[in-house]
């Protein structure tokens, strides 16, 4: 549907002309024409509004309206607006002959044309015009985020999950029912309604003509397996489409409501989070969206929510709806579950995926091609198979299966058996796809099934449909000793890491400085002497810093204001003055009896404090100006880990190139004698540039590199119980090749819930 204004002049046959025009577009497009003006409103702004969000403008041109100065000026503003967006289209409709001067031949000359040769010429311009609208291909301005989003969805869910669940299976038309008791209709607290039955909604109805009559408002139900996400992407494939045209539509987005129970946050902040997390969208951008209605919610999973806060979550959509009530949004729910909640969701309706009929489920098999010989014989002996046979998930993987469902255990029609009948098929599925002709060979089916099982039992554990190989941090981890065991390690790492680099830079720095040149003995000694304190000093800045354990995707220098930065370099400063002058105090007060050496103790803790301010403030600088950013689109699975650790390595390497240039400057100075005291350049050139080295190691690992520790540290551990490969995504995607799970974008996840769950079921091998 789209939104024309007509522009004309109120004088005939214009006047006549126009409303003739309009009239026969508003069949089934959106059209302004100022007949229709209301009392009181502003011509101007409103005018302005209209042309603004105008898919088309149609000017009836004539020698009338082109001495009119309003008409003009619409047919300029319009102009200006296809110029600067590409949009609105101009479609100009001449009446007469009457010439065309600049600058309206600049505004409408490179347009084709629509003539009208007079009053039987009417009808034949409605037509010209209707076809004009409907045929022209629209370019509009789209910003480059919005674009982006529009290919995550399409790269996400459309061709990830949609296009790529079962491939090669038929699809199956699925009956649709009216569920009017489903939801809370907001008059129902103020007048009795009469009582409303469930009905078939007619077939081949589209679900986005249910979803638009009803105000972009709707909520599917289904049992497993019934075909609701299909349902519901299929929805979002067409929604899409709408987007890509129309920078007015909002953007449909896919969320998966299992991971709002983790924080239970008002779902304007859970769809700000989501989307930073899972899409990679930047906070702020994010932010905006959101509260300005920019995105259409296409919410699954109300039934993955964990049981206890279900209710709560049902309660925090409605309460976004009050809050965004022009908002159009979809959710999805097994029908079991949801009718269990005493809590309804407030949207004007809600539809019921039916079980497969006998004669669809007939047909389906009559119209799919393979080994499926004496599949009816099979279910005229067993009549029971019809209940596993009823949705869509089931009756696709029968497609698969073929003849094996002949060897199926005879049900006795109470549900255990047809629950265990059911877990037999999605065995034979599996070792159908693990006979599968593949190009990845070197796993066995053992090893990919014991592996599957591990990850399943680990996301049902955590309560997510969804994997991403950056998730894998010592919060998967089952046993408190295995996660606290992870983050110990990193912690000791990076005060080993710390103690050499801290101690032989700065020892490097005092050799040269006192003139000792190459004497590898003092060097050592000084290193020995130094260790215990960098050491210390790297495991708490790793305790109070290391909880950044997020990947950078990019890290981009930008300047950020001389007065952001002088600030930043002077709270570096302060940290690393306060910092030094504890450490001195205390590392000096440890080289004899305080009383007897209070002056050079006092003098050891300023030299520290000196040597805190240069590297700390200069480290804090750095910092400030190389900033972490994450990317709209993550165009692999492995992108997030492979940046971080580009992004940590070139902070560190820069960082130790600085101080390495501290140590070069005092290499190049004269020598001074060893009893002669150390300068103050000397403090700031060997001291404090030199152990920029250290703390550039401390600023790069908030670059993506606690992050990289916990995440090798817990893969490593799970690769040694043998629960994972070590190459993990060489694994996923052989798991992907076989069609047990589906690649999104850089995420996985099962290809279906019930096959998630049949193997998180499954015995451990």
């Amino acid at each position: 549907m789209a939104r024309v204004f007509v522009s004309y002049t109120h004088q005939e046959p214009d006047k006549d002309i126009a409303q003739e025009v309009a009239g026969a577009l508003r069949e089934n497009h959106e059209v302004f024409i100022d007949t229709s003006i209301p009392g009181g409103r502003t011509w101007g702004d409103l005018i302005d509004r209209e042309l603004q969000t105008a898919d088309f403008l149609i000017p009836l041109l004539s020698a009338r309206s082109l001495a009119s100065p309003m008409v003009v000026a619409e047919i300029s503003a319009a102009h200006q607006l296809n110029v600067g967006q590409g949009r609105p289209a101009i479609i100009p409709v001449r009446l007469d002959s009457s010439q065309l001067r600049y600058p309206m031949t600049a505004y409408v000359g490179r347009f084709q044309e629509i003539s009208w040769d007079g009053p039987g010429d009417t009808e034949r311009l409605k037509k010209e015009a209707i076809r004009a609208v409907e045929l022209k291909p629209i370019l509009f301005f789209q910003s480059p985020e919005r674009q982006q989003m529009i290919q995550r969805v399409r790269v996400d869910w459309i061709e990830g999950i949609l296009q790529t669940s079962l491939r090669g299976a038929n699809p199956v038309g699925l009956e649709l029912q009216s569920q009017p008791r489903a939801i809370d209709h907001p008059l129902d607290a103020v007048i009795q309604r009469p009582d409303e039955d469930p009905s078939p909604l007619p077939a081949g109805t589209r679900l986005i003509s249910v979803f638009n009559q009803h105000l972009g408002q709707l909520l599917i139900l289904g049992a497993p397996g019934s075909g609701k996400t299909t349902l519901l992407l299929q929805l979002a494939s067409e929604l899409l489409d709408i987007a890509e045209t129309n920078p007015n539509e909002p953007i449909p987005v896919v969320f998966n409501l299992s991971s709002w129970a983790d924080q239970r946050k008002p779902i304007e902040d859970w769809l700000i989070e989501e989307l930073r997390l899972r899409s990679d969208v930047p906070p702020d951008l994010a932010r905006k969206w959101v509260r300005e209605n920019q995105l259409l919610l296409l919410l699954d999973g109300l039934d993955e929510v964990a049981g206890v806060h279900r209710e709560a979550c049902v309660e925090a959509i409605n309460e976004y709806r009050v809050n965004h009530g022009r908002v159009k949004i979809a959710v999805c729910s097994r029908v079991s579950e949801y009718q269990a909640l005493t809590t309804r969701l407030r949207l004007p309706a809600a539809i019921l995926i039916l079980p497969l009929s006998k004669s669809r489920v007939l047909e389906y098999l009559d119209d799919t091609p393979g080994p499926l010989e004496g599949l009816r014989e099979a279910v005229r002996v067993d009549p029971n198979l019809w209940a596993l046979l009823e949705t869509p998930l089931t009756l696709s993987i029968v497609a698969v299966v073929g003849g094996h469902l002949k060897a199926l255990n005879p049900a006795e029609g109470s549900g255990t058996a047809l629950e265990q009948r059911r877990e037999e098929l999605f065995a034979y599925y599996v070792d159908a796809m693990f006979r599968r002709r593949t190009k990845e060979t070197r796993y066995s089916p053992l090893q990919m099934r014991k592996w599957l099982i591990w990850l399943a039992k680990a996301m049902v554990r955590r309560e997510q449909t969804f994997f991403r190989l950056e998730d894998l941090r010592h919060h998967w981890l089952e046993s408190r000793v295995e996660r606290f065991f992870v983050l110990a390690a990193a912690a000791v790492f990076v005060a080993l890491v710390s103690g050499v680099v801290g101690s032989s830079v700065l020892a490097q720095a005092f050799l040269i400085s006192y003139g000792h040149g190459k004497n590898e003995d003092v060097f050592f000694s000084l290193m020995q002497a130094l260790l215990p304190y960098f050491g210390v000093a790297g495991l708490l800045l790793a305790l109070a810093r290391g909880g950044k354990r997020e990947p950078v995707d990019l890290v981009s220098v930008r300047w950020p204001g001389s007065l952001k930065l002088l600030a930043g370099i002077a709270e570096g400063g302060v940290f690393g003055a306060v910092l030094g002058f504890v450490f001195g105090w205390v590392g000096c007060s440890l080289q004899g009896d305080p009383g007897d050496h209070m002056g050079e103790i006092v003098a050891g803790a300023r030299m520290y404090a000196a040597f805190g301010i240069v590297a700390f403030g200069l480290g804090r600088g750095m910092d400030i100006l190389a900033r972490s950013r994450e990317v709209e689109i993550r165009p692999s699975p492995n992108y997030a880990i492979s940046q971080s650790l580009r992004n940590t390595s070139a902070y560190i390497g820069i960082s130790l190139l600085f101080g390495g240039l501290g140590i070069l400057i005092m290499a190049l100075r004269p020598a001074t004698n060893s009893d002669q005291p150390i300068t103050r350049i000397d403090l700031l050139c060997a001291g404090g540039l030199a152990l920029l080295g250290w703390v550039g190691f401390f600023f790069g690992m908030e670059k993506g590199g606690y992050f990289l520790l916990n995440h090798y540290a817990t893969r490593l551990l799970l690769w040694k119980k043998g629960v994972i490969p070590w190459n993990y995504l060489r694994f996923l995607d052989a798991a992907a090749d076989r069609v047990l799970m589906i690649k999104a974008g850089a995420s996985y996840r099962f290809l279906h819930r019930m096959l998630q769950d049949y193997f998180a079921a499954s015995p451990e091998a």
